[in-house]
């Protein structure tokens, strides 16, 4: 399963995300779970649109109740949003969480290449550049790109008793903590990182 939290601030780049996820080429079944977490509801039919533009139809969008917009929200949408991808993911049996955010543009043979690497790693990540950023070997870690077992949602949850657990940092301390085996890869693939 390919799992992201999407809001409305990252318009600028759904379209071209879209294309991107259309794109992929591998044996693998594969769909892609998209949570809106914007307060504003009227965004929402707009990926709708998008999709139907690009005659894509391999994916599902559901939307978050109750959300509140503000940077001082963000953390809560997230792991929130990313609660819901891993229960998801849990209830309806996949393989993998591939954690592939909406402002991250990837070449098409992306996931038959991480998936090479499953047999021996439960997290698989790949580097990207940070936003807009054209200086080479700049690089950032984050769950931007990054395929995971199955296992590792079985114990991890992003929401725990409304503690927000959903940022990038929380979840590759708990990889690390739990001893699951992971493996970093730089420079692989060309990733874009989109900016405004």
């Amino acid at each position: 399963m390919i799992g992201t939290p999407i809001h409305e601030v990252k318009d600028y780049s759904m379209r071209r995300w879209l294309k991107s996820v259309s794109e992929i080429t591998t044996d693998a079944e594969w769909k892609l779970f998209m949570v809106d977490n914007s307060a504003n509801k009227e965004w929402y039919p707009k990926i709708h649109e998008y999709c139907k533009e690009l005659n894509f139809t391999n994916y599902e969008l559901i939307s978050l109740p109750d959300m509140k917009d503000g940077d001082d929200f963000e953390p809560e949408r997230l792991a929130c949003s990313r609660e819901v991808i891993r229960e998801k993911l849990l209830k309806e049996n996949y393989d993998y969480f591939w954690s592939w955010e909406c402002d991250i543009i990837c070449p098409p043979d992306t996931l038959m290449y991480l998936l090479k690497f499953t047999p021996d790693f439960d997290a698989i990540y790949h580097t990207y550049p940070p936003k807009g950023n054209t200086v080479e070997n700049m690089e950032q870690d984050g769950i931007g790109c990054v395929l995971y077992t199955r296992k590792i949602f079985e114990t991890f949850k992003f929401a725990d008793n409304k503690v927000p657990l959903g940022a990038d940092g929380r979840l590759i301390f708990e990889v690390m903590r739990k001893g699951w085996k992971i493996i970093e890869i730089h420079n692989i693939f060309k990733l874009e990182h989109l900016a405004v």
